[in-house]
């Protein structure tokens, strides 16, 4: 593979990323009051994990000379 395909696979698996984080912060603040105690912490904890994979990418994205993009 060359860098400039490991570089565009990079930066869509880090736009996933981003955009799943915001899926689950959408999801944590639109619960319905009854559900709300029992669902937000989970949500809530798949934004800190993704955004932790996401920057785990721009890192490997910048260690191989490329820039994180959210195209």
């Amino acid at each position: 593979m060359k860098r400039d395909e490991v570089l565009r696979s990079l930066n869509e698996l880090y736009a996933e990323e981003v955009e799943a984080a915001l899926r689950y912060l959408h999801l944590a603040v639109t619960l319905a009051p009854q559900d709300r105690d029992a669902h937000r912490a989970e949500f809530l904890e798949g934004v800190q994990e993704t955004l932790e994979h996401a920057q785990v990418i721009a890192d490997k994205l910048s260690d191989l000379g490329g820039v994180p993009r959210l195209r």
